[in-house]
């Protein structure tokens, strides 16, 4: 008997009220339930302690949360680490850090700086939201203000809250994480204007309001027991998501990147002594003084300054000992990142030699370890052309100081497919270049689902498209039959009622011939025939037209969709004038067809009693017929005029060439 497929829970931090982070996350636990096999995602959305306590009860398999919180899971639950980090979404720019805002009312002049604060009643979500409290309490920490002591708190329980106790007057001031502001003015609950931003800051290209130094976004992780697999599945669909998926549109979010590296995070909970490390707090000088000052002043009165210096370099060694411990874990969790995800990662100088790889990046150039690519330049790598181009884009990325997305064809794993490569250029603290890093990921499944996608997109509109043609022929065939059963009512109405008929066929004739072709184009051959066709039919009068050599001479020659319909009117209205102007016991009128330029002309010939005394040019003397002629006759690409043959008949010479056609090289 086949095993039921495990349900996986994801909990996820209620950050805002649950009704509207369950509207907004449901549709990624709908991916993922889609996307990984074997197993099934249920959603949890919950409150930090009430997260805690799931977890300990071991109702848990999946946690996304904020990245204090999840450093704090992470001690006491084992968590594997994160498996990606969140990349949120603001005016179109994508944002992988958080950090806090500091707002106040905007009238209230007597707080301006992060000193003001102090002793003031503070409204905050909760003491253990990073971006609502512990990042605001860090800054403060850094200006001399301690919290909770030196200030007055409000523990409200949700960012949302605390910017209503502001407007309502129930607080100096409120700490709420980056993004809130944003959005709780776009959806009317903020009125502009009404707050202001404490200690602003300015991060480039950071998109939000914040007061505060940023940190790491929120972070995707498993407990131990979820399956490898499973786990792994997990991972690669997060890193699928695509800015303009329909569960990114849904999220409001530009997708999920490779983990990102929490140790600030955790220097801060230190800083702050907040769980885990309330046990074990940074031991600064500030603490020693506070803790030892009648020790240290009965020392330095009694020769104690050896023991201050002793002091000293213990401390020294202390921390130098811990600097190299958070050196080694930080470079070991930034080599098991590079190596465990699925983009090509590099690190290059100045002169373009390699520094650094990661092990997909060795794969990709066919190599079988780091050793073999550090040191060398992209030369010794790949074939020249496609090597001059990469240094190329590194000489622009580093001589203009910006970043640089390419998609381009590229060799990966021994063959050609199309890569999305991004590069950015590298510099030291003091903001001198070291050269440029860069990573890049196979697209080419993404670009055949859209180049799919569109196909599929075009033949659809191109059948609708026949199809609403279709359905107008068929529409005006049967006006013009109305049209024809009132001949005879009314007979001073009928030559009027013949020319609508004969209009109205001209129009149903084109949108027939559109609908046969998925460009919408019209066959000038095919046009004219009907035309002919029609007004024989209605007059009973022949019309002289092209041989069959000639007809296949101009059969590719086809009128443009925009101006089908005006043209068709325009030829009606000559050949009708034709037939109706010429003696009947004359010769019938004739329609030739010729090359001219780089376009054709159609003359209409027939055959008169007595000279015209119209002048088409200028209107004189035109008929209803003729002035229609004038107003449909396209002002690019089409002229008219008028002329007496060697054999006494009038020719309307009708000149056609682009754009009104699309003329093939037969012409």
């Amino acid at each position: 008997m086949a095993m039921a497929e495990p349900t996986l829970t994801l909990g996820i931090f209620a950050f805002r009220p649950k009704p509207i982070m369950a509207a907004q996350y449901r549709p990624l636990v709908e991916y993922l339930d889609r996307e990984v096999d074997n197993a099934r995602i249920r959603l949890l959305v919950l409150t930090q302690s009430e997260m805690e306590t799931a977890l300990a009860k071991g109702e848990l398999d999946l946690v996304f949360t904020n990245p204090s919180h999840f450093v704090l899971l992470r001690h006491l639950n084992r968590l594997t680490g994160a498996m990606a980090t969140l990349v949120a979404l603001e005016k179109g720019q994508p944002v992988s850090t958080l950090g806090g805002v500091i707002l106040t009312r905007a009238e209230r002049d007597d707080i301006r700086g992060l000193a003001d604060l102090k002793g003031k009643n503070i409204a905050v979500p909760g003491i253990k939201y990073l971006g609502g409290y512990q990042t605001q309490a860090y800054e403060l920490l850094q200006a001399g203000i301690d919290l909770p002591g030196d200030t007055h708190l409000h523990v409200i329980g949700s960012h949302d809250g605390v910017v209503k106790a502001l407007l309502a007057g129930g607080a100096d001031a409120g700490f709420v994480r980056t993004g809130i502001v944003e959005a709780m003015t776009r959806e009317g609950a903020l009125p502009p204007g009404r707050l202001k931003i404490v200690n602003r800051q300015s991060p480039t290209g950071f998109p939000f309001v914040v007061s505060t130094r940023l940190y790491p976004e929120w972070a995707f992780a498993a407990l131990p027991h979820v399956d490898e697999h499973i786990a792994s599945q997990i991972a690669r669909a997060l890193l699928r998501i695509e800015p303009g998926d329909p569960v990114a549109a849904a999220a409001e979010i530009h997708g999920f990147t490779v983990p990102a590296d929490y140790l600030a995070v955790e220097n801060l909970a230190r800083a702050l002594r907040l769980p885990p490390f309330e046990g074990a707090p940074e031991f600064t000088a500030e603490d020693i003084w506070s803790r030892y000052r009648s020790e240290i002043l009965a020392g330095l009165t009694g020769g104690g300054v050896v023991l201050l210096l002793a002091a000293g370099l213990w401390l020294g060694n202390r921390r130098l000992r811990q600097a190299e411990a958070a050196l080694r874990k930080s470079e070991a969790s930034l080599g098991a990142l590079l190596d465990n995800t699925p983009y090509l990662m590099w690190l290059k100088d100045r002169e373009g030699r390699f520094l650094a790889v990661n092990k997909a990046f060795v794969q990709s150039a066919g190599k079988t370890g780091a050793a073999e690519i550090v040191g060398k330049t992209d030369f010794d790598l790949w074939p020249e052309a496609l090597a001059a181009r990469y240094r190329a884009d590194d000489a622009e990325v580093m001589s203009g100081g910006r970043q640089k997305l390419i998609e381009a064809e590229e060799i990966h794993r021994g063959r050609r497919c199309w890569m999305e490569t991004f590069k950015t250029p590298i510099r030291d603290d003091d903001g001198q270049l070291l050269g440029t890093a860069g990573f890049a990921r196979d697209i080419d499944e993404r670009r055949q689902r859209e180049q799919r996608r569109q196909a599929e997109e075009m033949a659809h509109r191109d059948t609708l498209v026949r199809e609403v043609h279709h359905r107008i022929k068929n529409n005006l065939q049967s006006v013009a039959g109305l049209l024809h059963r009132e001949l005879g009512k009314y007979v001073e109405l009928d030559p009027r009622l013949e020319t609508a008929i004969t209009q109205v066929h001209a129009i149903a004739a084109v949108h027939g011939l559109q609908s046969a072709t998925p460009n919408e184009t019209t066959p000038l051959i095919a046009t004219i025939e009907q035309i002919c066709r029609t007004l024989g039919d209605q007059t009973q009068r022949a019309i002289h037209w092209l041989p069959d050599d000639r007809k296949a001479r101009f059969g590719q020659i086809r009128i443009h969709r925009d101006e089908a319909v005006a043209v068709a009117l325009v030829l009606n209205e000559l050949l009708l004038n034709a037939v109706k102007h010429s003696p009947e016991n004359g010769p019938q009128p004739s329609l030739d067809i010729a090359a001219e330029g780089d376009g054709i002309r159609i003359a209409i010939a027939n055959a008169v009693a007595v000279a015209p005394g119209f002048d088409f040019d200028t209107s004189t003397g035109v008929n209803t017929g003729l002035r229609l002629v004038r107003s449909l006759l396209p002002e690019q690409g089409a002229t008219l005029r008028y002329e007496m043959d060697p054999q006494g008949r009038l020719v309307a010479n009708l000149s056609l060439r682009e754009p009104v056609l699309h003329i093939k090289e037969t012409v």
